[in-house]
């Protein structure tokens, strides 16, 4: 209750003293109500006896007092009930928005690497996945201050008609909250328990329908496998919900039946006083109602302690999240400012292992990117060349060895400031549903509105024609789930990746497989003109295409996070290593697709060429 209050009271705090405040005046509000009915209704038990002989309107003004405070009572808590429904739904979406805000200041302080530790990502998802949680939480806390103060102001009219019944109907009120309290227990531990499993459930759910894994789930036909998957965990959770309410049940109707007697006890001790004239009829009326009132009030209130409980969870995990931010600032505070610039880039002798994994994915790695020069990095799949990259970007830090900028060790700076000097086109570029300006605005985002230099970045990556082909030129909006957006092809997305890096203007530029997506015209005009475009800055390519990085001054090859050779072209070839093998094979059969024919008879014999080859 207290983290909840603090986290309604930090989120908006003055709405919540106006809600905390309506819910008072609303319970003052039921037991002035109670106290006029009891007024009116012993003025009809026992009536005057000059009453017989007045008129309807002078009956009615002999009340006029009471029934005139009672109008405006009920006006009043009307009022207030319609206040708060308004203000509550304020309430909810601020603490929304707050919560997020502040999962969000972790997100982005803490370093990319941190994202691939599964417990680091999972208490993140479980953190922001409850998305309802908010919202439970305020409405629960108003409820349980208003039952509260529903407890509090129809214990002192009780107190007023009939005082020994009080202890009695907060008795009554303990088997109901014991039961609550042991079962929402259960519910936190078998909620911690299907942490993992509901994130592999939400993950199933999300392969179905989603766009992006669409076309895949219809050619491969998983649709029926994916459905049967997320079954067979859907079955698992709800038979462990279904056991948990079976072992709630007992406990929950002996609390009920409790209650109940405690209650039917109270209401039969009252009527059996004032059958014996102990009481006033209206006093027993009166103490009836309350009684049923208080009951009432008291069950809400130990439902809503039940459901805050519920609740626990999600603040447990996003306390823990923020618990990580005083962390990672202090980190940050310690570092000094970053070059802006560079000379020469020393990697030296670096070593990083993922958080998962049992070996390095780099280890004892070297390497020097000069100012202007075009540095390659090529081997095969999984020998460490993105993840060497993202080091020389301090998007990881190595556990061993440093990267240098001169003489600045890249561990003692901010990360932020160095990556305002980086301009990076990875495999997985950014495709966002933004502008076609925007999209390319990104690449630094304090300029994002000088329309001029992203024209210009454009027409270097060669974008600038088919934009001027769409619908509304820089201002199409790209995607399909917007309405009046329009696709583009994945050649397209990826020229207007490698003009966001243009548009960065950064003296180091780092590009991961930058023609994946584009044709072989396309690739090759990139690549003979790539010192041309990017002249006077610093170029780390990274690619699988050998015979487009003939012309780097450095060629790194990598195999099994190691640097196996390095050197130009000519020095590489003339090795005849690894290297050489692999150029050599990629130039072979790119031959045969230049050259069908050859491929063709050198299958068949002299038989005659298939449709495709003639």
């Amino acid at each position: 209750m207290a983290s909840s209050l603090g986290l309604l009271m930090r989120a908006a705090p003055a709405l919540t003293a106006v809600l905390v405040l309506l819910q008072i005046l609303n319970a003052v509000g039921q037991a002035a109500l109670l106290t006029l009915l009891g007024r009116i209704v012993g003025r009809l038990v026992v009536p005057d006896a000059s009453a017989a002989s007045l008129s309807l309107p002078g009956l009615v003004s002999r009340l006029s007092t009471e029934l005139g405070v009672l109008a405006g009572v009920l006006v009043l808590t009307q009022a207030t009930q319609l206040l708060q429904a308004n203000l509550r739904l304020l309430l909810t979406q601020r603490v929304t928005w707050y919560t997020f805000e502040r999962l969000l200041d972790v997100a982005v302080e803490a370093d990319p690497a941190e994202f691939d530790r599964p417990e680091f990502h999972n208490r993140m998802e479980r953190a922001k996945g409850a998305s309802t949680r908010p919202t439970q939480i305020s409405n629960s806390l108003l409820a349980l201050i208003g039952s509260v103060s529903s407890v509090v102001s129809l214990s002192a009219v009780l107190l007023a008609v009939f005082p020994p019944l009080v202890p009695l109907l907060f008795l009554a009120v303990i088997p109901l909250l014991w039961a609550n309290a042991a079962s929402s227990r259960r519910a936190y531990q078998l909620t911690v328990t299907l942490s993992e499993h509901e994130h592999r459930r939400v993950y199933l759910r999300g392969l179905l329908m989603s766009r992006r894994s669409a076309v895949e789930v219809q050619a491969y036909g998983l649709a029926g496998y994916l459905r049967e998957l997320s079954q067979r965990l859907f079955v698992q959770r709800y038979t462990a919900l279904k056991h948990l309410a079976v072992r709630a049940l007992p406990g929950q109707l002996f609390g009920a039946l409790a209650a109940g007697a405690v209650l039917t006890a109270g209401i039969g001790t009252v009527a059996a006083l004032a059958l014996r004239g102990s009481i006033s009829p209206a006093a027993a009326g009166s103490a009836v109602f309350v009684v049923m009132q208080l009951g009432g009030a008291l069950g809400g209130m130990g439902l809503t302690v039940s459901q805050l409980y519920d609740s626990a969870v999600f603040l447990e995990d996003y306390r823990a999240f923020r618990a990580l931010l005083p962390g990672l600032e202090r980190r940050r505070s310690a570092l000094r400012p970053a070059p802006r610039d560079f000379t020469t880039i020393y990697v030296d002798n670096v070593t990083f292992t993922y958080p998962a994994a049992d070996r390095p994915a780099i280890s004892e790695v070297s390497m020097r990117l000069n100012r202007g020069e075009i540095v390659a990095l090529v081997g095969e799949n999984g020998s460490g060349k993105t993840t060497l990259a993202k080091l020389v970007c301090n998007l990881y830090s190595p556990q061993q060895g440093c990267v240098w900028w001169d003489y600045c060790d890249l561990a003692t700076v901010d990360p932020e400031e160095i990556r305002e000097s980086i301009a990076v086109l990875m495999q997985d570029f950014g495709r966002y549903l933004f502008s076609v300006a925007d999209n390319i605005g990104v690449g630094r985002v304090n300029q994002i509105d000088d329309r001029e230099a992203i024209m210009m970045a454009a027409a270097q990556a060669r974008a600038d024609q088919f934009i001027a082909d769409l619908p509304q030129g820089y201002d199409t909006v790209l995607g399909t789930i917007f309405s009046g957006s329009t696709d583009i092809s994945g050649g397209q997305w990826q020229r207007i990746a490698l003009a966001r890096a243009f548009f960065r203007a950064a003296p180091l530029v780092v590009l991961d497989e930058p023609t994946a997506s584009l044709d072989a015209r396309a690739e090759h005009e990139l690549y003979e003109g790539m010192r041309e475009l990017f002249v006077g800055r610093t170029v780390l390519l990274i690619t699988h295409r050998l015979l487009s990085v003939r012309s780097a001054d450095r060629i790194y090859v990598l195999d099994s996070g190691q640097v196996v050779e390095a050197g130009t072209h000519e020095h590489l070839m003339r090795l005849g290593g690894r290297y050489a093998q692999m150029y050599q094979l990629q130039a072979a059969n790119r031959d045969d697709v230049l050259n069908p024919h050859m491929g063709a008879e050198s299958q068949q014999g002299d038989g005659p060429l298939p449709p495709w080859a003639r």
